[in-house]
């Protein structure tokens, strides 16, 4: 009995360990499980978490990139110009070395500013520039950056010296290059685009194709030639004190002219072109002679005849109306141009007429854009 008894509690010893074995073995098992468990998530999720990190990262920099784009100075330096140089009117013109300055910095809107030479005339008037660049932007079917823009202006305003058209020119300009140049202007095609866009704002083309490509142009539309680089000319211009706007001198032009006045022009700006692409400048004061327009704007400027008269007897090659006026411009050689420059100003001085003379050389550049 005792045996018996000795038997079945060393059986009920054995099963108790045995289950105890069992239970550690089955906590082991469990805690491996969880071990290889948390293993296998660190395995997938620790690379998840990196890369969801550098997602977030260049979403970032997206976003600031975005919202804070690099900031761009773009400068525009153009010529001021003289148009029509007698009978070529609207389609041949000069670039005088007479500047204009226009500043765009990209990052902020901003109202324009203007600075320099007769700015007090610019306040308030329409900005050509922020206009022409809008318009540029809509041929390119692009949008332009927020920015701000300044003028320093270095054209007399509303004398004929083609400060429309450079305001009209480096707006174009500007907007070309701060959109990265829809438009080539190195392109070999005759017909130019921005010189295309720059006529069909100003309504003709000689200011505009002065300014941009400078020296003596003829110009229609958005073709023009070069005439000359006018390297041995020097411009000699009396610029009046008072302004007079190209609208009110149109007006003063007639519906139509004689048939025998147009048949002279033809044939003058023929051999006007002829001789200034020749260099015979002694031909140049039979040739300027005008029956189109200049007859009609003298009521509005009474010193265009005397200062033509004086300026020629003092050695000019011949002289003009310049643009719409009522500057008078004389084409002279350099040697001759402080004299005639001196004869300008005296008869203007005994006729009563207050204003400056100038002695400007051609500029054969035209408009130039850098960055930075």
């Amino acid at each position: 009995m005792a045996r018996q008894t000795n038997r079945l509690n060393r059986r009920d010893a054995e099963n108790a360990e045995r289950e105890e074995k069992i239970k550690r073995m089955r906590r082991k098992e469990s805690e491996d499980r969880a071990n290889s468990l948390r293993s296998t998530m660190h395995d997938v999720i620790s690379p998840l978490f990196s890369s969801l990190c550098i997602l977030c990262a260049l979403c970032a920099s997206a976003i600031q990139s975005v919202s804070s784009p690099k900031r761009r100075q773009i400068r525009v330096r153009v010529p001021a110009s003289s148009a029509n140089l007698g009978p070529g009117f609207d389609h041949l013109g000069l670039a005088l070395a007479q500047y204009t300055t226009i500043t765009v910095t990209t990052g902020a809107a901003g109202a324009a500013t203007v600075s320099g030479l007769d700015a007090h005339l610019l306040a308030g008037a329409p900005n050509l520039v922020e206009s022409a660049m809008q318009r540029l932007a809509e041929e390119a079917h692009k949008r332009l950056p927020p920015h701000t823009l300044h003028v320093e202006n270095g054209i007399p305003v509303a004398r004929g010296m083609g400060g429309s058209a450079a305001a009209v020119v480096g707006g174009l300009l500007a907007a070309n290059a701060l959109l990265d140049e829809p438009f080539d202007r190195l392109s070999d095609d005759v017909d130019d685009p921005l010189l295309a866009i720059a006529a069909a704002i100003e309504g003709h083309a000689d200011n505009v194709a002065a300014a941009i490509y400078g020296g003596i142009v003829a110009a229609d539309g958005g073709i023009a030639f070069s005439l000359s680089d006018g390297s041995d000319l020097r411009a000699v211009l009396f610029v009046p004190d008072t302004t007079l706007h190209t609208a009110a001198a149109r007006a003063a032009l007639p519906p139509e002219v004689p048939h025998r006045d147009a048949v002279m022009n033809v044939g003058h700006v023929a051999l006007l072109v002829a001789a200034l692409i020749d260099r015979e400048y002694d031909a140049l004061s039979r040739f300027m002679r005008d029956r189109l327009h200049e007859p009609y704007r003298a009521a509005l400027i009474p010193w265009l005849e005397p200062l033509i008269g004086a300026s020629e007897r003092a050695g000019a090659y011949g002289a003009y109306l310049s643009g719409a006026g009522p500057c008078v411009l004389a084409l002279a050689a350099p040697s001759q141009a402080k004299k005639v420059a001196a004869a300008m100003r005296e008869t203007a001085t005994e006729r009563g007429y207050a204003g400056k003379a100038l002695v400007l050389a051609i500029d054969d550049t035209g408009a130039t854009v850098t960055e930075g």
